[in-house]
């Protein structure tokens, strides 16, 4: 059975985003869906850019890959560990805004 190019390149990752979902509450009893069943996976040596409008969830992604955030469903893995919390050693995140120094 050959192996397709979707089931090579999984096989190759290094980071696993599936099925990632996650909602905020807002006032009123409502809610927000920002991300809904995003999947994607990334090699070795892969140079990849989040793209999408102010608002669209780019930033939500970000910290559920890091950990600071959990997702409301699915999961990611990071050098085949399941990313549940900030891991040092696995992710980094660099702010936008300056917070340290003037």
């Amino acid at each position: 059975m050959a192996t397709s190019d979707h089931e090579r390149q999984i096989k190759d990752s290094v980071l696993e985003v599936e099925h990632i979902t996650k909602s905020y509450d807002r006032k009123g009893d409502t809610t927000l869906e920002v991300l809904r069943n995003i999947n994607f996976s990334i090699a070795q040596g892969e140079f990849v850019s989040i793209i999408g409008a102010s608002g669209c969830g780019k930033t939500t992604l970000l910290k559920i890959i890091a950990g600071l955030i959990t997702a409301d469903s699915g999961r990611v893995v990071i050098n085949d560990n399941e990313i549940s919390g900030p891991n040092p050693r696995e992710t980094a995140i660099a702010f936008q805004e300056d917070a340290l120094l003037p």
